[in-house]
């Protein structure tokens, strides 16, 4: 996994999680070049859609058999909170609404996970953050954390404790309160995934 934030300009922000497949030293190799090239594109400005397209291409390119990656990556206008993002096969973010206090995946528009064919494109969408509302991106290494009776943490669990712990919080106090719930549901089963949020 790897998530990255980042300025691009006077009101953009860059934000960005991806998922990598496999373990070990080819996945982390992976990673690295798929984080470095994704920002290094992004750092250039086009719009999510566009990034995802030109950074599989890259990827495609370099022609490692059997790797691929998810990613989510969304441009921030800091005035007016509008989000503009695109969707390579990664899970929906989240997104927590005051005024309901309810918890909904955000249907973002997209298309197939980054380095396997050739010649993909990926369709935006938008979407407005509410005032004091909370955006969380994730990886499933959060809802498929397994405890010793071989049960998920959940997409539910999850929802529910984002709505318990968003409402008046920071976005400091929700990772934590995810973590330390994580940490409780897991107990002492090893961890079998990569877990990341943003």
């Amino acid at each position: 996994d790897f998530y990255d934030m980042f300025v691009l300009n006077e009101t953009q922000l860059g934000l960005l999680i991806a998922d990598v497949s496999g373990k070990g030293i080819p996945a982390a190799f992976y990673m690295a070049i798929a984080s470095t090239t994704l920002r290094a594109i992004a750092m250039r400005g086009g719009s999510p859609g566009e990034c995802l397209s030109e950074a599989n291409e890259l990827l495609v390119g370099r022609d490692i058999p059997g790797m691929f990656v998810s990613v989510f990556y969304a441009v921030l206008n800091t005035d007016t909170w509008q989000l503009r993002c695109a969707n390579a096969g990664h899970l929906p973010p989240l997104l927590f609404e005051p005024r309901t206090a309810t918890v909904k995946a955000c249907a973002c528009e997209g298309g197939p996970i980054l380095g396997i064919l050739s010649g993909e494109t990926y369709q935006e969408s938008e979407l407005h953050l509410p005032p004091a509302g909370t955006f969380l991106l994730y990886t499933d290494g959060v809802t498929e954390a397994f405890n010793s009776a071989r049960q998920q943490f959940g997409e539910q669990r999850l929802a529910d404790l984002m709505a318990a712990a968003a409402a008046g919080s920071c976005a400091s106090a929700l990772i934590g309160a995810l973590d330390t719930a994580l940490e409780i549901h897991v107990g002492d089963s090893a961890q079998h995934d990569d877990i990341s949020a943003l």
